[in-house]
C-alpha cells in the first residue's frame, strides 16, 4: 500500500509505503514497511520507490539558462534532466534540429526555462542561440557558485576562457559545457572557483592556477 502520492515532499522518516514496493536511493526499509531518510522529493514509477534529495539541489527558476540531458523519448519531445529533483520538458517544436539529425538519450542540450509552474512543472525553449551540445565534457558544480564562476561583468569566465582556448557555456543548474582547448585544464579551474569560492583573492589564485 502506498501511503504518499508522486512527487509529495517528504523528511527523513516518513512512512512511503509498505508491501510488494521496491526502495531506491534516498528510502530504506525496515520490517516490510518503506520510509525516507532524506529532505526531498517523492518519484514513484509503478512499483519503485526514491526520493531525490533537495540538499543542494537546483531548483528551477523562469530565465534561467539551464544544461540537461535528454532522459526519455515522448512523442513530440523528450523529457530532460537538468539537475534537478525536477525534470523539464522540451516540445520537439521549441528546438530545431537538422534533416539528418536528431536528439536521443543521453544527448546534452543548452536551453531556457520559459515557464516553471506551482508544482515545477519546467518547459524549455532550445532554439538559437541555444540548443545540443556536441564534442565537449560536461562537469558539475555547485548551482549556488554559478555566480562566481561567471564573475562580475563575466571576468572570471573570461579570464578561464583567455588562459585556455576552451568555450564553455555555463548553466545555472550548475551544469558546465567545455569544448576544445585545454579541457581538462579548464575543469580543473572550474573546480577549484567551486571549491575556493568563499575565499577572498580568487581571482588571483585562478590566474596564478592557469599562468603555471
Amino acid at each position: 500500500m502506498l501511503h504518499i502520492k508522486n512527487k509529495d515532499m517528504v523528511v527523513p522518516g516518513t512512512f512511503l509505503a509498505e508491501g510488494d514496493y521496491i526502495h531506491e536511493s534516498g528510502t530504506y526499509k525496515e520490517q516490510g514497511k518503506i520510509y525516507a531518510n532524506v529532505v526531498g522529493i517523492t518519484y514513484v514509477d509503478r512499483r519503485r520507490i526514491r526520493v531525490v534529495s533537495l540538499e543542494g539541489k537546483y531548483i528551477p527558476k523562469q530565465g534561467d539558462a539551464v544544461i540537461g540531458v535528454i532522459s526519455y523519448e515522448r512523442f513530440n519531445g523528450w523529457k530532460v534532466d537538468i539537475n534537478s529533483p525536477y525534470e523539464a520538458l522540451l516540445s520537439d517544436k521549441d528546438i530545431y534540429i537538422g534533416r539528418y539529425d536528431s536528439l536521443k538519450v543521453g544527448d546534452m542540450v543548452y536551453a531556457r526555462i520559459v515557464r516553471v509552474s506551482e508544482i515545477f512543472e519546467t518547459s524549455l525553449y532550445a532554439k538559437r542561440p541555444y540548443g545540443k551540445l556536441d564534442n565537449g565534457i560536461v562537469i558539475e558544480i555547485h548551482s549556488a557558485r554559478v555566480p562566481r564562476l561567471i564573475g562580475r561583468k563575466g571576468s572570471m569566465i573570461k579570464l578561464i576562457k583567455e588562459k585556455t582556448g576552451s568555450i564553455i557555456t555555463v548553466g545555472q543548474n550548475g551544469l558546465v559545457w567545455i569544448r576544445g582547448g585545454k579541457k581538462e585544464l579548464t575543469a580543473k579551474a572550474c573546480h577549484m572557483v567551486d571549491r575556493e569560492a568563499h575565499i577572498p583573492g580568487l581571482t588571483d589564485r585562478i590566474n596564478d592556477f592557469l599562468s603555471r
